[in-house]
């Protein structure tokens, strides 16, 4: 294992038969990502679904599906407002993010709770029902990003390099 990163090792280990074969366009996003399935995120065939939850009641109130190809899709019906799906337990600093892997990532070096808030559009108005005291956005580097962090009023973060997540 030393010396190879995530895609050798998966590679050898597929070519000595240990693992399926995997056409390139239906390795699922999160294996592309070398993200763990967080969030309460699970495979279903070669997707990433992520169990969307009301962030105040924690009801399920849908769903998003994420595809091989990254092409991302809310289950029909899915109500966006004011939910999300939190990754990591409860910590002294709460992250609001708008996508799931952005949130994986976040999680997985800060070691702090993230809230996937969906999406830009949703951030805002989700972010003012939460009662947690320190909350940061970790903002995308775009336009709606940044529009959005300041619209909540809380302390934000973004990449330095414009258009990164």
């Amino acid at each position: 294992r030393q010396g190879c990163d995530f895609i050798e090792r998966t590679s050898v280990f597929v070519d000595l038969g240990l693992l399926p074969k995997f056409d390139r366009d239906t390795i699922p996003y999160s294996t592309k990502k070398q993200l763990p399935l967080l969030g309460g995120a699970f495979l279903d065939k070669n997707n990433v679904v992520i169990p969307i939850r009301h962030v105040v009641s924690n009801d399920i109130v849908g769903k998003q599906i994420i595809y091989p190809d990254g092409r991302k899709k809310f289950e029909k019906g899915t109500k966006k407002a004011g939910a999300g799906a939190y990754i990591g337990e409860p910590s002294d600093v709460l992250y609001l993010c708008e996508s799931w892997s952005t949130g994986c990532t976040v999680h997985l070096s800060t070691k702090k709770q993230v809230l996937f808030c969906l999406d830009a559009k949703t951030l805002v108005q989700t972010s003012k029902l939460l009662k947690h005291q320190n909350i940061v956005v970790a903002a995308d580097n775009d336009e709606e990003g940044i529009r959005a962090a300041k619209a909540t009023g809380l302390a934000y973060a973004v990449p330095e390099e414009e258009g990164l997540d």
